[in-house]
């Protein structure tokens, strides 16, 4: 065939392969040793006609330590001479010689590893025995009478087989989970010669927990990494036909994984808030942080304060007691894999009541004075948490003003009194704390006054006498207590009268109490009570002389003025007959003043 272009396939093992364009005369097969006919057909270009051209390829298979018998047909025997056999592998050598009459290895008669088995000598059918193969022994084996002949066609192909190398299982091992890993079993054949080994796919089988995995025969093994599989333990073998390799070494996987999840022992117990309840001054903890992480988390605790968060005492993910103070909110434990970062924290409601404290008009004081009609302003503040209850009261009788919850309490008097000279306290509270109490003393400065809401009795009878008097009780208020010398009758008659002043049971409430005498009825008339020289009206009254029909005598009676001429809403003010004996055997007053402690609403007043 004389042409530039040639269009080949190639049938191995009387399996057909595609149309090649070939532009050359030569063509090589490189895998022909994996096969045990080579089929050529050759075509000229723009023709039909097939030249096949078929080659067996002769291979003997055999393994390390077993014996093998090798024979070809040669073309011819010499006549005269030798005929050479040569193996050719990493080099070309000469393994015997035969001529007509016998055989040599070499320069010796015998071998212990070649053994000619042809008879006789000079037959074309060329068969030895090689013993104790070794992977040396692989390679090519021909005749003939020249080292050229070596090449010259025929001949066998002598293929050692051995086990392939023990694997290595190469991979990443440390995988997070969720993710797939790639295992590779790593091994080579070791058969000769290597120009096969070269063409040799090897198989693989894997285990897991010495357990054969059944479908995968693969180099690769590609596992989903779950946390699980950290107790596997994954071997290989590879194998050649029927040479199985040693068992890999184990490799377990380390699952990267967490922290997903942060576990606080003791757990808090929290409130319906979800927050720790703790009160100010207490300790908690210790408290241990564990994360299931692997390979293991950095834990820390970090603590929040109003001023932000700073370090937590710990150690070794373990909170330390702490005493808590109000301005601690939160307690955070970290948890820290990598550039994974999880938290969880203890939020605190740390309660505490402070101590109130009490303002008048803006200052701390515990005693107060001013002048009535001047404002008067309380302010109570207690801080504390949970909201405490603040409650203000006055005098011994705890009367409430005002109760409120909160921080603040405020109580404003417009124009303050003499009656709401008294006691003040501020109580704050709170569920679980001792109560907090203040106090203070607030002294309204005020005018002496005839105190309407008081009794004052307005009629009096009497028998006229040298020895007689009448017993008159006037109401009064005032603050600071007057000097009973600061009082004076004006009647019909100049009187010396006895004057005592009692105070009743608050401090501005007195009783002026006068002994006035009825000698004869000269004395009969008006009396006004008058305080540093200044009248009232309020406090004057009438004395005149009856005829007590009955007994034949006079009855001297002392009768009030119209007391309601300038007040039309005057309290308190008692009838006639009311009255009991103050005095006794010589006093003739039918009434008195008894409920000086009373604090009802003042009406206008005029001073004395």
């Amino acid at each position: 065939m004389n042409s530039s272009m040639y269009s080949v396939s190639i049938s191995k093992d009387t399996i057909p392969g595609p149309w090649t364009r070939v532009y050359d005369t030569q063509y090589t097969v490189r895998d022909a040793l994996l096969y045990d006919n080579i089929s050529i057909n050759v075509r000229l270009p723009e023709s039909n006609v097939d030249s096949i051209f078929t080659f067996k390829v002769s291979k003997v298979k055999t393994q390390i330590g077993e014996t093998v018998n090798l024979s070809w047909t040669a073309l011819f025997f010499p006549l005269a001479g030798q005929y050479f056999a040569y193996h050719t592998y990493r080099e070309n050598r000469t393994i015997f010689s035969v001529r007509s009459n016998g055989v040599r290895y070499g320069i010796y008669n015998q071998s212990t590893k070649y053994t000619y088995l042809t008879r006789p000598f000079n037959s074309t059918n060329i068969m030895f025995e090689i013993k104790d193969i070794t992977l040396d022994d692989a390679g090519y084996y021909n005749g003939g009478t020249g080292a050229g002949a070596a090449w010259s066609g025929g001949g066998v192909v002598l293929i050692v087989k051995g086990k392939p190398s023990k694997p290595k299982i190469t991979g990443d091992l440390n995988v997070d989970v969720d993710k797939y890993i790639n295992l590779t079993c790593c091994s080579r054949p070791t058969s000769a010669p290597d120009y096969y080994t070269k063409l040799v796919t090897l198989s693989y089988t894997w285990f897991v927990n010495e357990t054969k995995m059944g479908r995968e025969t693969k180099d690769t093994l590609i596992l989903y990494v779950t946390r699980d599989l950290k107790y596997n333990r994954y071997s290989c073998t590879a194998t050649e036909e029927d040479m199985e390799s040693d068992r890999s070494d184990l490799v377990q996987i380390n699952p990267l994984y967490g922290p997903d999840r942060i576990i606080i022992i003791p757990a808090p117990k929290l409130n319906i808030n979800d927050k720790l309840t703790v009160r100010e001054g207490e300790t908690i903890g210790p408290f241990v942080c564990t994360a299931d992480c692997n390979p293991l988390c950095n834990i820390t605790w970090r603590v929040k304060t109003s001023d932000g968060f700073s370090d937590a005492r710990s150690e070794m993910g373990t909170l330390l007691q702490q005493a808590l103070q109000r301005n601690i909110k939160y307690f955070r434990c970290q948890a820290n894999r990598g550039f994974n970062t999880l938290k969880q924290g203890i939020p605190l409601d740390v309660q505490y009541l402070d101590d109130i404290l009490l303002y008048f008009n803006g200052e701390i004081k515990s005693n107060i004075e001013l002048n009535e009609n001047a404002p008067l302003r309380i302010l109570c503040r207690v801080d504390g948490n949970p909201a405490p209850t603040i409650r203000l009261s006055r005098g011994q009788a705890d009367t409430e003003l005002d109760e409120r919850q909160g921080v603040w309490l405020n109580y404003t008097i417009d124009t303050a009194r003499c009656t709401d000279t008294d006691t003040y306290r501020c109580r704050g509270t709170s569920t679980g704390f001792i109560n907090t109490d203040t106090v203070i003393n607030i002294n309204v400065l005020c005018n002496t006054r005839f105190d309407k809401a008081g009794r004052f009795k307005s009629s009096y009878g009497s028998k006229s006498g040298m020895d007689t008097t009448i017993n008159v009780a006037v109401p009064i208020i005032a603050n600071p207590p007057p000097q009973s010398s600061d009082f004076k009758w004006d009647g019909p008659k100049p009187v010396s009268a006895r004057t005592t002043l009692s105070t009743g049971d608050v401090s501005y409430k007195h009783v002026i109490e006068n002994f006035i005498p009825v000698k004869d009825h000269t004395y009969f008339g008006n009396y006004t009570l008058s305080y540093k020289g200044q009248q009232s009206l309020e406090s004057q009254s009438t004395l005149k002389e009856k005829w007590h029909q009955d007994h034949g005598t006079y009855v001297d009676q002392l009768e009030a003025q119209n007391m309601t001429q300038h007040y039309d809403d005057v309290q308190g003010k008692v009838e006639e007959g009311n009255y009991t004996d103050l005095k006794g055997d010589n006093t003739a007053a039918e009434g008195d003043y008894t409920e000086l402690g009373q604090s009802d609403p003042e009406t206008p007043y005029e001073e004395l």
